[in-house]
């Protein structure tokens, strides 16, 4: 299984276009990557097709980028509904109707598709509700969809405080996908405890802020569990550069993920 990071910032990316003149959006501008991020998502190689999680307003870019068409994409998992994690796929109602599976609840589902109802009316896309605590197979992929508390207002769990959905992946070795989470549940643990690589919310480093919560603590929690390789994404223009975090890190063995990393698992 390969994992392809399409993209590793929060929902302005970096620089966001409405600073540009701190040290990490200018530095971004100078140097670009790894400090410049687009919006976060990933691919995964299934064989000669991928799996994206998430579809980024920066989705054309990302996968121009990697040298990936959509005519490669078979299925789309959304985590949720706000604007950084889908308003990518009207890339998929430009040339030719390719009607690609968009995968998430049902709740999260209705909401996308208010807002670009064309992509399901003219039948550019086609939805498959995911039912909660339901685990399913695409390709050689086993998905494992499970609840991550964050705050959003068409959350299919909204009378709970709000969750977005984290989802593991199985297919020889495993993943566990989460950039936006608030707290780590008990549900949580369950699910990435074991894991080989985990992506999880890498948004502010010292502060819990917005539903995100913080790097600093998150490190105590995750070194009580058997991960293999921790990679924090999501990361907003707040924060420190690229190289100086991976310094911060480095002790616990953790990373911070970049736009264009690739991992063989």
């Amino acid at each position: 299984m390969e994992i392809i990071v399409l993209g590793s910032g929060s929902n302005g990316g970096i620089p966001q276009v409405d600073c540009m003149e701190c040290e990490t959006c200018l530095t971004a501008i100078r140097e670009g990557i790894p400090n410049r991020r687009t919006r976060s998502s990933i691919a995964i190689k299934d064989k000669s097709k991928y799996v994206l999680i998430d579809a980024t307003p920066d989705l054309a870019y990302q996968l121009i980028r990697e040298g990936i068409s959509t005519r490669e994409i078979s299925h789309i998992l959304l985590t949720h509904a706000h604007g950084d994690h889908c308003l990518g796929l009207y890339e998929f109602s430009v040339g030719k109707k390719l009607r690609t599976s968009v995968m998430s609840a049902k709740e999260v589902l209705n909401e996308v598709f208010r807002m670009m109802p064309y992509l399901i009316e003219d039948e550019w896309l086609k939805a498959y509700p995911i039912k909660d605590k339901s685990s399913f197979k695409l390709g050689s992929l086993e998905v494992h969809p499970f609840k991550v508390p964050h705050r959003v207002k068409y959350s299919p769990f909204e009378s709970e405080g709000g969750f977005a959905l984290g989802y593991k992946i199985i297919c020889e070795a495993s993943l566990a996908y989460m950039p936006d989470i608030a707290e780590v549940t008990d549900e949580v643990l369950n699910q990435i405890s074991g894991v080989d690589v985990l992506f999880t919310d890498g948004t502010f480093y010292e502060d819990s802020r917005f539903s995100h919560i913080c790097i600093k603590k998150q490190i105590p929690i995750l070194k009580e569990l058997s991960i293999g390789s921790v990679y924090f994404t999501h990361i907003n223009h707040t924060e420190p550069l690229h190289e100086v975090m991976e310094r911060m890190l480095e002790a616990y063995g953790y990373h911070i993920a970049y736009d264009g990393m690739r991992i063989l698992i």
